[in-house]
């Protein structure tokens, strides 16, 4: 397990080496001015001259990734070019908020996948199965910048059982949540099914059938158990992947999270917080994966990845 887990900590430091050398330089290299959106078109030349000394963006871009990495690693992600905050106090603030909302899509999604995903498995080929095929089809190819606005206009503005935007308790939850939550459940539900049925082949379920024990029993004592162990491993990438999600759909329903700032910085250039922003959740998504390695190597100890088998 040591050596599985030095392995796998030594991949994510080089991931993460990446992810910030590319993050930078894309940035960088987006067009657009951040000291003309700071100080509009018709600022004067020393004006705009000063300000950029002042930001460092005077700089080669090899010497500001120079400073932008030395700080980094000094836990210093910089301070917004628009409110002169420091990006660290800027994500803390709004974190809250997102954790809220991705917990929420991932009850949402967790309850509503394995339970469809049961339902179908215990009803192969009859119609609540076929639904479940249809539905994780469905779900899965909805983006959320469509799903957002479309419930919005049904649930909101036809029936108004629930806010348009805002984070004002948890009615303003919901629809955030099911439009975050909906993919996730229709890829639980679809693997749940697929593992289900595969385990309800195997040898001891046939044992534990012909013992006398009820469909009701073998499913779930026998069968659900020993099919979660993909179930879980995915359940914790999907959590990295509902971060990236939360972008569109916090900027969709006004949410105060991590994701509504990212689109408000990119619309400003403020490359400090774009930069804090985009690596926080990338670094979330790999702690997500390395718990779902350490959480696979656990629940199956036959699996040892960088081992010798």
């Amino acid at each position: 397990m040591i050596k599985f887990l030095i392995n796998r900590l030594s991949q994510i430091l080089i991931t993460a080496l990446g992810v910030v050398t590319l993050t930078f330089f894309l940035i960088h290299l987006t067009p657009g001015d951040p000291i003309e959106v700071l100080l509009g078109e018709h600022a004067l030349a020393i004006d705009r001259q000063t300000l950029k000394e002042a930001l460092g963006l005077h700089l080669p871009i090899w010497q500001q990734y120079k400073i932008f990495i030395v700080n980094l690693f000094n836990g210093d992600l910089g301070t917004s070019m628009y409110t002169g905050k420091q990006v660290t106090d800027m994500i803390t603030s709004r974190l809250p908020a997102t954790i809220k909302l991705a917990i929420s899509a991932m009850i949402f999604a967790i309850t509503l996948g394995i339970s469809l995903g049961i339902i179908a498995a215990a009803n192969k080929d009859k119609l609540a199965d076929k639904f479940t095929l249809f539905f994780s089809m469905i779900g899965f190819s909805m983006p959320s910048f469509w799903l957002g606005p479309l419930l919005i206009i049904i649930f909101s503005l036809w029936l108004g059982w629930f806010p348009i935007s805002g984070n004002n308790g948890i009615s303003s939850m919901v629809l955030p949540a099911i439009t975050l939550g909906l993919g996730m459940a229709s890829f639980t539900g679809r693997l749940t099914r697929n593992t289900l049925l595969e385990t309800l082949n195997q040898d001891y379920i046939r044992t534990a059938k012909a013992k006398g024990c009820s469909q009701t029993r073998v499913l779930f004592l026998h069968a659900l158990p020993n099919a979660m162990l993909p179930i879980v491993t995915v359940i914790f990438l999907q959590i990295g992947a509902l971060l990236t999600g939360a972008i569109i759909t916090e900027a969709v329903f006004s949410w105060p999270g991590v994701g509504s700032l990212i689109v408000d910085s990119l619309s400003r250039r403020d490359y400090p917080v774009i930069q804090g922003t985009v690596l926080f959740i990338a670094f979330v998504y790999m702690l997500m994966t390395l718990l779902s390695d350490i959480t696979y190597a656990i629940l199956d100890p036959r699996i040892r990845y960088g081992e010798t088998k």
